[in-house]
């Protein structure tokens, strides 16, 4: 199906590594098998190109700040690097045919690993767009909104359709393949069958900006609007056009089988413009201008300040802003970038692992922070008992990231251990699982290491297969190796990692924060507006 594509697979394994630097779901070795051995996996890919089927998909929840759910289809690594190399040809046709007004996820260049454009720096910009629109009305009313779980009610049958009258008479032979390959995984990865796409990916991201390019010629053609990903805001001269506007939107994305979020709605009068649309905090620049200089001495320089703006939001209550996350996103860059002068971070840590039961829609930025920082064996305590005895710490996309955490702090103890065993026993088909198998792997004996093999099942879901791969790699070899054979000829998404394992110096089941470059500090941190 799609060996006749001419699909550029050597891009789309270099796109998917960078995408996945802020999953919902890390791979716990980041998919090192897949991404640090292409000579090996590229070649695999053209292999089963020819009877390429996608596979079932993997559905979790993760919560949102409002401590309501995001959905989340999670996908093996195959069928992620499929994705994006069916989306690739696309994004280089239509991206340029995309509204001015659209600013998310926009093509940085044809061939460049980094897919789209730098995501804060784009949020700049449509901010800046809304503010100098203001300026230009002596009243001026901005109608400010986002669509309600924007990629969960994407349809199929509407996004195809204009997919096929986007491309219009470039729609040749090749593209319809791809169509129709995308037709095929979208159906197979979706729950619903006919609509939802997966989130935080790339390629879905992508097409998040062709489904909605009709609205933004609709509404485009009547207000001055605006747009970032789901959120809108149009600028008008009145009230009476603020609520015209609004009532526009609204059918516009009726249309399209889309929704408003009630909460999220409003209309910001012009008392309150000035103040809602201030320019950023111009710390922001001062960092990211350091960070683009590719200066150790600049970088050098805003290093300790990030620090304390962090602990300066956090006395004034504002944790949960968007700048308190910029702040702590860029110090575990820096902590990363070799050569740094040493940081005065310690109460800032332990006050950023105090956070995660307040604030789990952060539990991904607090414990990226976390793997990077100095840890106290206090912090550590700390780390195992939200594990152990925090009733808040409910979700499972949560405690995912605190069992790999728990590795990488080296936070061994018996009563995690035995939770460990618990949350195994408790729901194989749940993400808590995988990371609780890592830490049964990292820290138990060689009889849990064994039970573990032993317990193996191929119904289970791909990650936590994945992850008993990690987990029993220092079992006896007289057990491990036959238990690798086996994997490696039950399925090409096992058959990269069992020779990563085996090629491997020393066991690691969850790896350390790798180094970072100094040409890589800037694009490293997520793309979503931080």
């Amino acid at each position: 199906m799609l060996a006749d594509l001419g699909l550029d697979w050597t891009l789309a394994v270099e796109r998917v590594s960078r995408d996945i630097r802020d999953d919902f779901f890390p791979d716990p070795i980041l998919y090192s098998d897949f991404l640090r051995h292409r000579s090996e996996v590229i070649p695999l890919i053209e292999k089963v190109a020819p009877d390429y089927r996608p596979s079932e998909s993997c559905n979790f929840n993760v919560p949102k700040a409002t401590l309501a759910l995001r959905h989340s289809i999670e996908l093996g690594p195959i069928d992620r690097i499929v994705y994006q190399a069916l989306v690739d040809p696309l994004v280089e046709i239509l991206d340029p045919r995309f509204s001015d007004r659209s600013f998310s996820h926009r093509l940085r260049g044809p061939r460049e690993s980094f897919m789209f454009l730098h995501g804060v720096s784009q949020w700049k910009k449509f901010c800046e767009a809304i503010r100098f629109a203001t300026e230009e009305l002596a009243t001026p009313f901005v109608v400010e909104t986002d669509v309600a779980q924007y990629f969960e009610n994407i349809w199929f049958g509407t996004l195809n359709t204009q997919l096929e009258s986007m491309l219009g008479t470039g729609l040749d032979e090749r593209l319809r393949g791809v169509l129709a390959a995308l037709r095929a995984c979208w159906r197979k990865w979706s729950p619903h069958g006919r609509w939802s796409l997966p989130q935080n990916v790339d390629a879905s991201s992508f097409l998040g900006n062709v489904y909605l390019d009709r609205f933004d010629q609709e509404v485009g053609r009547r207000w001055n609007h605006f747009r970032y990903m789901d959120d809108v805001r149009i600028v008008v001269g009145s009230e009476a056009d603020a609520r015209r506007a609004l009532q526009d939107v609204v059918i516009c994305l009726r249309g399209l089988g889309l929704g408003v979020n009630a909460q999220k709605t409003r209309i910001v009068r012009p008392d309150e413009v000035a103040a809602q649309y201030a320019p950023d905090d111009p710390f922001y620049d001062r960092v990211q201008d350091a960070l683009r200089s590719e200066d150790k001495a600049r970088i050098d320089s805003v290093a300790q300040p990030l620090v304390d703006k962090a602990l300066g939001l956090l006395e004034a209550g504002e944790s949960g802003s968007r700048l308190f996350r910029f702040c702590v996103n860029r110090i575990e860059g820096l902590r990363r970038f070799t050569g740094l002068a040493p940081l005065d971070q310690s109460v800032l840590t332990s006050r950023v692992v105090q956070l995660l039961p307040r604030h789990p829609a952060d539990t991904a930025t607090l414990c990226r922070y976390l793997a990077t920082a100095e840890l106290t064996e206090a912090d550590r305590t700390s780390v195992a008992e939200l594990l152990l005895y925090e009733p808040l710490c409910v979700y499972s996309w949560q405690n995912y990231h605190l069992w790999l955490l728990a590795v990488q702090a080296r936070a061994e103890s018996s009563e995690l251990l035995g939770l460990a065993w618990e949350r195994l026993r408790e729901d194989a088909q749940g993400p808590e699982a995988v990371g609780a198998c890592l830490y049964v792997g990292a820290f138990g004996t060689y009889a849990d290491r064994l039970r573990l093999l032993r317990s193996y099942s191929e119904r289970y879901p791909i990650a936590l297969r994945r992850a008993m791969c990690v987990a029993v790699q220092e079992a006896h070899a007289a057990e491990r190796n036959p238990f690798y054979a086996s994997r490696a000829s039950e399925s090409v998404e096992l058959e990269p990692l069992v020779r990563h394992l085996r090629g491997s110096a020393r066991a690691i089941y969850v790896p350390e924060p790798a180094r970072l470059p100094i040409r890589e500090l800037f694009d490293h941190f997520p793309d979503q507006p931080s």
